[in-house]
Parts: C-alpha cells; structure tokens; sequence
C-alpha cells in the first residue's frame, strides 16, 4: 500500500513524483488499456473475425508487446541453469505434489 510517507522498503526513488499519484496514474492507465481492448474487441467481432481465431490474435499480439520488457527486465536477474538449480525446482515441485496428493487422501 501506498502511504504518504513514502515506501520503506524501496531505498531509492524512482522519480520525484510521489507514490501515490504513481498508483493513481497506473490504475488509470490500466482502466484505459481495459476500456481501450472493449472497444478493440467488439468491433473485431462486430466486423466478422471468429471467436477461435481472436485469442490466437490477441495473444501473439500480447507476446510481441510484452517480450521485450520481459527480455530486458529480467536479464539481470536471470539465473544459470546450473544441475543444483534444476534439482532445487524439480525437489519443490515433487513436494508439492506429495502435499496435494495427501491433502486429498484426507
């Protein structure tokens, strides 16, 4: 959450605008991105595309628009695939499924 004093866990500013009118200025950005896709949307479908079709559309559209943010966000903190790494995330998803599993024979 947002408060008026600032935010305590980031130690730097990103800019001089506060926090808040930060928050404030996504949210209304993604209210227009929402509002903006409707109207996209509905004269794509007003106009004949198929139902089917359209999600393939609008996801390639999506991974075009998000990969290079993605690609160059996280660069820095990209791990190497090392054999340890790969056993940690193979090990926690074998125990996840042995919690789920067990839950479920309760």
């Amino acid at each position: 959450m947002a408060d008026s004093a600032g935010s305590a866990s980031s130690g730097r500013m990103w800019c001089s605008v506060p926090e808040r009118l930060q928050l404030h200025g996504a949210m209304l950005a993604l209210q227009f991105g929402y509002a903006g896709f409707h109207v996209v949307s509905r004269a794509a479908l007003n106009m004949g595309i198929s139902k089917l079709v359209f999600p393939v559309y609008r996801n390639i559209i999506a991974l075009l628009l998000l990969l290079p943010f993605a690609y160059f966000l996280e660069k820095l903190v990209l791990h190497p695939l090392t054999n340890q790494f790969i056993y940690t995330i193979d090990t926690h998803k074998v125990d996840k499924i042995a919690n789920v599993s067990n839950s479920l024979l309760d």
